[in-house]
């Protein structure tokens, strides 16, 4: 029934908790393909030491420079009509798949199911607080364009023919980090259908050496890629609303870096006409969020 694709890259011991957490898991029908993007660790090792206790497949290629290359080898591989994505340093609770199971059975005609994430860092034994996924509602498209990315990758479940009938994940280096954001909203586009789950049925890891400001930064690269990509198939008003939101984030890169005229600067041009309520909340909040980096 599943097909899971799980990218990799140098994260033997991680990818290790990954597949433990497959072979617990309640609903086992379902293949593991591993796409090793060329890692020089022991990769290879940990994936087939699970040959008896999983159906996997373990799949090597040099290394890509990102996760879109990899994750389009292991749909191509797979055997099933869905998929689910894994990154190999995320983990999934007992009752993952037969909750995906249900959701299939219970809305039938979505192609994209996806749920929440507890969030560890540094101790898997303890959460240290929680991805809320969200509806995306009638208008996906837009929603997912001009309010943000509302999916964790590793939560998702995606039938395999629409992935193929969109051409797959795009490669372009410059959505390296955003390259499933950008599969969300091209699926979206293409008229499929989304239904959140609203449980947490996995652990998110955040990795302790990723610096803010660099990720701040990539994640402005891929959402110039990603405006540029889309822009012309919005509204005037809509237009304005993906600005906006551009601009928080460029607020919140200056806030990291110190430049407190610029965030402020930023911050006010959205509040002096913000074009959604939901954009007003997002921006007051970032006000008090600036103003504790004030005063501390």
């Amino acid at each position: 029934m599943f097909s899971v694709v799980i990218p990799t890259y140098n994260r033997a011991d991680k990818l290790r908790r990954a597949l433990i957490s497959l072979k617990s898991q309640s609903w086992q029908e379902f293949e593991v393909i591993v796409c090793d993007d060329g890692s020089t660790d022991d990769t290879k090792s940990v994936a087939l030491s699970f040959e008896k206790d999983l159906d996997i497949k373990y799949i090597y290629s040099n290394n890509s420079g990102g996760p879109a290359k990899p994750r389009n080898l292991g749909i191509q591989k797979a055997q099933y009509d869905w998929i689910c994505f894994l990154d190999s340093d995320d983990w999934w609770y007992k009752h993952k798949l037969a909750e995906m199971r249900n959701a299939i059975q219970n809305f039938p005609s979505s192609n994209v199911y996806y749920h929440d994430f507890d969030v560890y860092s540094g101790n898997e034994d303890t959460t240290c607080g929680k991805f809320y996924s969200r509806d995306l509602g009638e208008k996906p498209y837009i929603e997912l364009l001009v309010y943000g990315n509302g999916i964790v990758n590793s939560s998702a479940v995606v039938k395999k023919q629409n992935i193929l009938e969109i051409g797959g994940i795009d490669e372009n280096e410059n959505l390296i980090s955003m390259e499933d954001y950008d599969l969300w909203i091209q699926l979206a586009k293409d008229g499929a259908k989304f239904t959140y789950i609203p449980k947490s049925l996995g652990g998110y890891w955040i990795n302790d050496n990723d610096h803010i400001t660099a990720n701040y930064l990539r994640g402005l690269k891929c959402k110039e890629t990603i405006y540029n990509k889309y822009i012309h198939l919005l509204s005037p008003q809509e237009k304005t609303l993906f600005i906006q939101s551009y601009n928080l984030h460029l607020a919140c890169v200056a806030l990291d870096t110190k430049d407190f005229n610029k965030s402020l600067s930023l911050t006010f041009s959205i509040l002096r006409n913000p074009y959604s309520f939901r954009l007003l909340i997002r921006t007051l909040k970032f006000l008090k969020l600036f103003s504790k980096n004030i005063q501390s």
